[in-house]
C-alpha cells in the first residue's frame, strides 16, 4: 500500500544479470525446440552461472540431459531444480 492506504502492484526486482540470464534461456528454449540439445544445455548451463537460483535452469538442462540419454545428469539437475523449487 502506499501512503494513500491505496494497493500498488508489485514490480519483481530483477538483476543485469537475472535479465541476461532469462534471454539467453530462450535461446536454450530455441535450440531445444529444433532437437539441438547440445546447444541448448550450453545455453541453460550459461543461464546458470549467471542466476544459480533460477529452478527453470536447472529443470530445462535436466530436459537436454535426458534427451541425449544423460540420466545421471539428468537427475542431478532435476534435484537441484526440485530443491530450489518444490513445485518442479
Amino acid at each position: 500500500m502506499n501512503n494513500k492506504g491505496e494497493e500498488m502492484d508489485m514490480v519483481p526486482i530483477v538483476t543485469e544479470d537475472q535479465a541476461a540470464a532469462l534471454l539467453i534461456k530462450e535461446s536454450g528454449n530455441a535450440a531445444y525446440k529444433e532437437g539441438n540439445f547440445v546447444e541448448a544445455r550450453r545455453c541453460f548451463s550459461d543461464a546458470i552461472s549467471m542466476d544459480s537460483k533460477n529452478a527453470t535452469f536447472f529443470c530445462n538442462r535436466s530436459m537436454c540431459h535426458a534427451s541425449e540419454g544423460n540420466w545421471l545428469e539428468s537427475l542431478k539437475d532435476a534435484k537441484e531444480g526440485v530443491k530450489l523449487d518444490p513445485k518442479y
